[in-house]
């Protein structure tokens, strides 16, 4: 525990992802996260152009590469390899059959096709591996180190013609078929109809209760009611309408 802060000294990165790091969950894959070079420079680009509110979304992201680091040490028994020894072109099919284990991959049989029971981790982390790519060249141009530049890049021209077939395409149709099987309940109008009567009978009871009162409690009741009518009258994901300001 004392050496911790030297262990982990995040000095020389941004602000933002000291911010990331500071705050995700301690355990193996942290220490993984902590330690390799691409990820936190993965991490880093992320965070740069993320608000607060969606770090989390970060950290989530670093931690599914690092994951996918851990796998491939296991299957190629390399304990200490990091990231930058894997992004070269005979490495290549080690790396995809490392990301079909991560999102669960099925392969064809008689009756069915192939399909990936994880399709959103498969998606996710070819995004990763083709910015990481990307980033390992551009390293390479800034230190001139032309070996690494040509592995690099030679990994990328792989990915751009063999990804899609091996990958995305498996996890893009599981994703439709899914989409296709699932039901999909409508609410009925009276309902909607009574959830926005009460809603709007709710706020001015509640701005009655706060001007008459004002304690916490009241304007938390206030801030909820204000809340769920907006998500009602916009008809998107909750989570975009709690990111709102006050200004807003």
């Amino acid at each position: 525990m004392l050496l911790a802060p030297y262990v982990y000294s995040f000095s020389g990165l941004g602000a933002d992802l000291q911010h990331v790091l500071s705050v995700m969950h301690r355990d193996d894959v942290a220490i993984v996260v902590k330690n390799d070079d691409l990820i936190l420079s993965y991490g880093e680009l992320l965070a740069s152009s993320k608000s607060a509110s969606q770090f989390k979304h970060v950290s989530m992201r670093m931690r599914m590469l690092a994951r996918l680091l851990m796998r491939l040490r296991g299957n190629t028994s390399q304990p200490d390899a990091n990231w930058s020894s894997f992004i070269k072109p005979d490495k290549f099919d080690e790396v995809v059959c490392a990301v079909q284990q991560e999102s669960k991959y099925e392969p064809p049989s008689h009756s069915s096709s192939s399909k990936i029971s994880v399709p959103s981790a498969a998606l996710k982390l070819g995004y990763a591996l083709r910015k990481c790519s990307g980033l390992l060249i551009n390293k390479a141009l800034r230190d001139r180190d032309i070996l690494l530049e040509r592995d690099a890049e030679s990994f990328s021209r792989l990915y751009d013609t063999e990804w899609s077939v091996k990958v995305s395409s498996v996890a893009l149709r599981t994703v439709a078929d899914e989409k296709r099987k699932k039901e999909s309940v409508i609410p009925l109008t009276s309902d909607l109809v009574k959830l926005n009567n009460y809603l709007d009978k709710s706020i001015l009871e509640c701005c009655a209760a706060l001007s008459e009162s004002p304690n916490t409690e009241n304007y938390k009741n206030l801030v909820n009611s204000t809340l769920s009518s907006v998500i009602l009258f916009n008809k998107r994901r909750s989570g975009e309408a709690s990111r709102m300001l006050i200004e807003s």
